[in-house]
């Protein structure tokens, strides 16, 4: 697999990226995070069969880390829900 440095469109500029994505609603960011953690969980799956053990480990930590602030997320938004305007709530939830 080829691991790009940079994404299309944020060249150099992750910082926007990062606004971006944290800009997200909540419920949003949550399935991100919870898709990003098992993409990386897959990777440390692969590297492990293909006996980078150490590599693995440090992938598996990284996919529980980000499992674990998708949980944090998920908390966030069940917090915040309520007090969202319910335009906002009807409009993205179609999506």
């Amino acid at each position: 697999m080829k691991h790009e440095k940079w994404l299309n469109n944020y060249e150099n500029n992750f910082e926007k990226l990062a606004v971006e994505i944290g800009s997200l609603r909540y419920d949003s960011l949550e399935k991100f995070l919870s898709l990003l953690s098992k993409k990386i969980e897959e990777d440390s799956e692969k590297d492990n069969e293909r006996d980078r053990k150490k590599l693995s480990k440090s992938l598996k930590i990284c996919s529980d880390n980000l499992n674990e602030a998708s949980k944090s997320i998920k908390e966030a938004w069940r917090i915040s829900k309520p007090f969202m305007p319910p335009n906002d709530l009807e409009n993205k939830e179609k999506m």
